[in-house]
């Protein structure tokens, strides 16, 4: 069975479209257990001077100082491994992605670490990994293609080859969208939707 890490930014909780989205997602296609990072409970610190000096370094060559600013990245980043699909939620915000997200992105995008990742990490052959990506926008003008393609290249850069945009805005969901993501969803976990 595949291993889903869903990722939610929203502090809106219980009220929060992009969370509903990908309640409505993840229930569609059958999914009862998921790993969650709550950037909304959890908030990641910017990465700082040490941070970027010890991302640099040789990791055979890495002090003890060194490995200290990257433990919570190292942590991110095999949480990030260790899954086949993703399923982040977020808002918009004035155009763009919350700085809670953009957060995590810098943990986890660490070129080093992208280049470095090992067969034994990766799903088996010809099982892609899946992101899909729950956007909440205050109305359809807000959507904004730059965010949503900025998103899908960064998971590509990740190693998610099939990434999924779902937009939710002041109107009802996009049912034939939400379905066609749900099947996908539902096949990669070996279940079959009626």
């Amino acid at each position: 069975m595949a291993s889903i890490l869903r990722i939610d930014a929203s502090p809106r909780y219980k009220a929060s479209k992009s969370r509903a989205l990908a309640d409505s997602l993840l229930r569609s296609a059958g999914v009862t257990s998921t790993r969650r990072l709550d950037l909304a409970e959890d908030a990641l610190p910017p990465i700082d001077l040490d941070w970027i000096e010890a991302d640099a370094e040789d990791p055979e060559l890495r002090s003890a100082v060194q490995q200290d600013a990257l433990a919570l990245s190292d942590i991110l980043v095999m949480q990030l491994r260790r899954c086949d699909v993703v399923v982040l939620s977020t808002p918009i915000y004035n155009g763009s992605i919350p700085a809670s997200v953009k957060l995590w992105i810098d943990q986890v995008g660490r070129d080093k670490v992208i280049e470095r990742g090992t067969a034994s990490e990766e799903p088996a052959p010809g099982e892609p990994r899946l992101a899909f990506i729950c956007l909440a926008v205050r109305d359809a003008e807000a959507a904004t293609p730059a965010v949503e393609t900025y998103l899908v290249k960064v998971f590509q850069a990740l190693g998610f080859s099939d990434v999924t945009v779902l937009v939710a805005n002041q109107t009802p969901f996009n049912v034939r969208d939400l379905d066609a993501a749900a099947k996908k969803l539902s096949v990669r976990m070996g279940h079959r939707l009626a």
